[in-house]
């Protein structure tokens, strides 16, 4: 038994980084569209690239909801930080 945990131990800390090093290697881009969906969320307005310190980030826009948002949205997705930047409601004129 204790083979068999030791083993799946191995297995899951060698599948997760490897999974860190696939999501390094992900364009900021790609990782952005992949990010589209939190606009079903409400409260989220807007999913951006950005730039902060010299570094690519995750820029969400929201209009309300921000701690409940903050529960939702991760810090990091696909290895890249994740901002949560309130700017209220945005209406097109």
């Amino acid at each position: 038994m204790k083979q068999i945990l030791l083993f799946f131990g191995i297995f899951v800390a060698t599948s997760c980084s490897f999974e860190t090093k696939k999501d390094k290697t992900m364009k900021i881009e790609d990782v952005v569209q992949k990010a589209n969906p939190w606009l079903d969320y409400a409260g989220v307005v807007g999913v951006a690239q950005s730039v902060e310190k010299g570094k690519d980030i995750i820029l969400v826009l929201v209009s309300s909801n921000t701690d409940s948002l903050k529960k939702q949205i991760p810090k990091t997705f696909h290895g890249y930080p994740v901002i949560l930047k309130y700017v209220g409601e945005i209406n097109a004129q």
